[in-house]
């Protein structure tokens, strides 16, 4: 169940339009569901929230002359869809005494390591290993 604080803050960000805020307490909300095992509820969340920021792209045209020198891509995997079936009392366990940075930084480093070794997810022995040498 969401804090009060993060429900307030929820409510807060939706009020005033603050579309980022929202985003951030919607995510922080899924991580702390996360955090007391409840998965599946963290990666819905996730879910809804990547659905919601694909949903604002803003499409930009061009002038004919122009579009030889444009090339548009969109990324084929999001961020999100790299992290599989990850037991996350464990990795906790294992971040005891790191500080945030060093925590993101050996998350980015095996999302990084999956993609160059054409993985499309992220394994619990890379992130433990990329936790490990922080």
């Amino acid at each position: 169940m969401a804090t009060a604080e993060q429900i307030k803050s929820l409510i807060k960000s939706h009020l005033q339009d603050d579309r980022e805020r929202f985003l951030t307490t919607a995510l922080q909300l899924a991580a702390y569901e996360a955090h007391k095992g409840h998965i599946t509820l963290a990666r819905d969340i996730r879910s809804i929230i990547d659905k919601q920021k694909t949903a604002h792209l803003k499409v930009v045209s061009f002038q004919k002359d122009l579009s030889d020198f444009i090339h548009s891509s969109q990324p084929q995997n999001r961020l999100a869809s790299f992290m599989g079936d990850l037991k996350v009392e464990e990795i906790v366990s294992e971040t005891t005494g790191l500080s945030h940075a060093e925590i993101v930084q050996a998350c980015y480093d095996s999302v990084k390591e999956a993609i160059l070794a054409d993985q499309t997810t992220v394994s619990q022995k890379l992130l433990l290993n990329n936790i490990e040498s922080k």
